[in-house]
């Protein structure tokens, strides 16, 4: 991919290059990178939002829904005239409008162990991010990610609380590791959410990936970040890898 940036583009992240160690290299960095996003509900609204404002250079939203009236307290990619349309059109069509220097891909596709590992092979992924709602789904990822050792950034909410963690193969615990710790209830069909936690928790993701493709500033490792916010409570959890996981031990 292309990593010339021109003056109109750099206009749009004239903010960001003021933040120390954020240079013309680091955003080029950026330019470069693919991410995988892995569910355009709440969580990858605000992540694919964030990461083509922060001009990472392509985006690949993967993603088998339509959009109903009850995603839109959360989802704010979309509007109330998108309602039963595919997610993943609507989200590339509003990432272009927001930033026409990006490249934003959607595949309609339900997450499975064979398509996951196609579509990071067929487009060279950088990072995934999981935006996933149900462990299944999840599980599949992350074996996937082990496999082909690219970085995950894991983010899960429920209610008004939320959590996060970044998966990096042979450095970090992977999600099979902390099953019995991780969020309960994915397996409702309805998971209880409110648009303010899916925001901070899907700004969270966003900003690590942004770190670990940058080399600006230290990513979650090691380490579960869990906030409550009916009492903003927030705590950050050291975690090791499980030397008898079926998923990762052997990497």
């Amino acid at each position: 991919m292309a990593s010339l940036i021109n003056v109109e583009e750099l206009e749009i992240y004239k903010r960001q290059l003021l933040i120390k160690g954020f240079t013309i290299e680091v955003q080029q960095k950026l330019k470069k990178a693919t991410v995988l996003i892995a569910g355009v509900g709440g969580l990858g609204s605000i992540v694919s939002l964030c990461l083509a404002g922060a001009g990472i250079g392509r985006l690949v939203l993967v993603d088998h829904d339509v959009i109903n009236v009850s995603d839109l307290n959360r989802q704010f990619l979309f509007s109330y005239s998108d309602v039963g349309k595919p997610k993943v059109e609507v989200a590339c069509r509003r990432l272009k409008s927001l930033n026409p220097f990006i490249k934003a891909i959607g595949l309609k596709l339900t997450i499975d162990e064979r398509s996951m590992e196609r579509v990071i092979d067929d487009f060279k992924v950088d990072v995934v991010i999981d935006c996933l709602d149900n462990i299944e789904s999840r599980m599949i990822l992350n074996k996937v990610v082990v496999k082909k050792e690219i970085p995950m950034v894991h983010g899960g909410v429920r209610g008004l609380k939320g959590e996060i963690m970044v998966i990096v193969p042979r450095k970090t615990p992977c999600l099979q590791c902390l099953l019995p710790q991780l969020t309960k209830g994915e397996k409702r069909r309805e998971i209880p959410v409110i648009g303010p936690i899916v925001t901070i928790i899907g700004g969270l993701e966003a900003l690590e990936a942004i770190k670990i493709i940058s080399g600006v500033g230290s990513p979650l490792l090691n380490k579960l970040l869990r906030i409550d916010g009916r009492v903003l409570n927030v705590k950050v959890y050291g975690i090791a890898r499980n030397p008898n996981c079926p998923v990762c031990a052997s990497v």
